[in-house]
């Protein structure tokens, strides 16, 4: 089978990086095309790599945002599918000249934007569309097309999301809707020390979504002798009002801000604590979570989707109510005071973790893939 994998970009950003891992695991069965469209990634590397809109003319990237933007003036609502239909038939041109089986439109948007037209034109062609947003951030992001997203849904062959909250949201609009999860992919490392009285945080600096403002509250509530390491990546600006924010609030040694952190000192930063939190509002499933869940570490976080899915709606670690910075606080407390506590959650981290390895999720997209 020659399948396409379709995405925003490759190389950078999670569910584009998710698109490569899982896409090199089909490609050891079948013969797997990286199609980008939004964004070319010159330092991408892939077999069978295609920048869909390499020749798009200056015209056409001036109309798209215009063409959008008079939709929304005169209709107050629009179709995104409309500003993409010279992508559209570029990519359908691709789908021919390659004699693609089935495509997977990776992300909502490129859904949106190709779905109903591929199956126009390609009433055969397996058309899956792969969503990695939480139900509450993707009513958000489509609030201004929800009829076009909703007509995406139901073209589509099949949706493929990321916990079965989602799915039972998607299903509404479309009834072969499954749940697989994002594969986590590490470097084989030890486990993390658990008598260290130090708490790790990997985010985005993204302070709404990511919670910063809950994350420095919860700081001032710490048990004395324990610190958080927060590790995340982000705009000069959006770095800068986490560093004032921190010192505003007279936390700089309770909460210290590492900076940005891959490969082994990444490894380094999870295996050095003894707890890891999400203060997050909302997430779809959070890779670093289960990161530091293959560490060992128990894992503390407000009840947002993907915390509820990957901790087993608290089976797995402690699910606080969003917001709730005191009662995350207390549960803290609580793991604090007990070495045994922290390595019989860590245990159970270890065995969710296994739940994400490549191997099993592979499978379920072979199968996916039958139509």
């Amino acid at each position: 089978m020659k399948i396409a994998i379709i995405s925003p970009a490759f190389g950078f950003g999670g569910s584009n990086i998710v698109a490569k891992t899982v896409g090199d695991a089909l490609a050891s069965e079948h013969e797997v095309f990286y199609v980008a469209y939004q964004q070319d990634n010159p330092d991408f590397s892939a077999p069978h790599y295609v920048f869909l809109d390499s020749k798009r003319s200056l015209f056409e990237r001036m109309l798209r945002p215009l063409s959008n933007a008079w939709a929304l003036w005169v209709q107050h609502r629009f179709d995104p599918a409309a500003s993409r239909k010279q992508s559209l038939k570029r990519l359908i041109n691709f789908v021919n000249d390659n004699q693609i089986d089935a495509v997977i439109l990776n992300s909502f948007d490129t859904s949106v934007f190709f779905a109903r037209g591929l199956k126009l034109a390609l009433p055969q062609l397996l058309v899956i569309g792969w969503f990695h947003e939480a139900v509450d951030w993707i009513q958000s992001l489509t609030r201004k097309y929800p009829v076009a997203f909703h007509q995406s849904l139901a073209t589509l062959d099949k949706a493929v999301c990321l916990t079965h909250e989602t799915a039972a949201y998607y299903a509404q609009w479309q009834p072969k809707t499954k749940v697989i999860y994002n594969p986590v992919q590490l470097a084989k490392h030890g486990r993390a020390d658990l008598k260290i009285h130090t708490i790790s945080f990997v985010a985005r600096l993204d302070s709404q979504i990511k919670g910063l403002d809950y994350l420095v509250e919860l700081a001032k509530r710490l048990p004395s002798s324990w610190v958080i390491k927060a590790a995340g990546m982000g705009t000069d600006e959006e770095t800068r009002r986490f560093q004032e924010l921190i010192k505003q609030n007279h936390v700089e040694d309770k909460l210290l801000f590492e900076g940005a952190k891959r490969g082994k000192a990444l490894a380094n930063h999870y295996q050095n604590s003894s707890l890891f939190i999400s203060t997050s509002r909302t997430e779809a499933l959070p890779l670093v979570m289960i990161e530091a869940m293959s560490f060992g570490l128990p894992i503390v976080s407000f009840a947002h989707s993907g915390a509820r899915e990957i901790l087993k709606d608290g089976a797995v670690g402690r699910l606080i109510p969003v917001g709730n910075v005191d009662a995350m606080a207390r549960s803290i407390q609580e793991i604090a005071d007990s070495v045994h506590t922290r390595e019989e959650m860590g245990k159970l981290s270890v065995e969710r973790y296994r739940d994400f390895a490549i191997e099993p999720i592979k499978e379920q997209w072979l199968a996916a893939l039958k139509g």
